[in-house]
């Protein structure tokens, strides 16, 4: 696990290329035990009896799938199946609450993860994700691959996640379809979520745009667990996220 560290110049000169110039701190990959202080002196959140950090993400509790867009631009504009379930969003929308996050952040504290969506190193996809919520950076680190120091030196985000979970998007001034506001743009590579303070936004946006690379390189990511046995036997547990119904499929070496 990387140490806590400062930012060293790049990573704010990355910042700066997006319109993230920021006068305050920028924290990058604090340790766990660091962002769960800072978010109880936050008060964003209170610990459990098990020393676990228990947080309220307010109105959507969970997921908001029909207000998730896919910015209609570059090549993603011809190899996406465009209907109910990928909806276009154009590119001026898109931008114009991207400016709006870029006013919101201006200012603030930011916290940064910066890691990886993938084990394997040959498809991993690195990532980077930028909050003002001590907590969802504490999610980031919790949910993606954490990143030695070494590759930190040098880090290079092929995605990042601009996460305004806070800042409400308006039906009726910005045009949107409600408050919550969740745009992937594969042109620009980057992850915009407003009005939604529920974490699993950031994963399933970061799992949405590995489902679209990879199949590109002939490898289909999956949302599933696996267990191996000792024989080498391999089941993978399929099924939506904490609902305990899962199918498991085996299968063998060599298969």
């Amino acid at each position: 696990m990387a140490a806590a560290s400062e930012p060293v110049d790049f990573v704010r000169d990355q910042l700066a290329e997006l319109g993230l110039a920021s006068h305050s701190a920028i924290h990058r990959n604090l340790p766990p035990a660091e962002l769960i202080a800072r978010s109880l002196a936050r008060q964003e959140g209170i610990l459990a009896a098990n020393g676990a950090l228990v947080v309220k993400t307010g109105e959507p509790s969970g997921r908001s799938p029909e207000d998730r867009v896919i910015v209609a631009d570059g090549p993603a504009n011809e190899l996406i199946c465009w209907g109910d379930m990928n909806k276009a969003c154009q590119p001026a929308l898109f931008d114009r609450l991207l400016d709006k996050a870029r006013g919101f952040l201006h200012g603030r504290d930011l916290y940064v993860f910066d890691g990886f969506a993938g084990a394997e190193r040959a498809y991993r996809l690195p990532i980077r994700v930028v909050a003002d919520a001590t907590w969802h950076a504490l999610f980031a680190n919790t949910l993606f691959v954490r990143p030695t120091p070494a590759e930190l030196e040098d880090f290079e985000p092929a995605f990042t996640v601009v996460d305004c979970g806070a800042l409400r998007a308006s039906a009726d001034f910005d045009g949107t379809r409600s408050s919550v506001f969740v745009g992937i743009n594969f042109t620009r590579k980057l992850v915009l979520v407003l009005g939604s303070m529920y974490g699993g936004e950031m994963k399933k946006a970061i799992f949405t745009v590995m489902n679209f690379l990879l199949p590109q390189r002939d490898v289909l990511p999956m949302h599933c667990s696996a267990n191996m046995g000792p024989a080498g036997d391999v089941a993978l547990f399929f099924g939506l996220s904490g609902t305990a119904r899962r199918r498991s499929r085996q299968i063998r070496p060599g298969v």
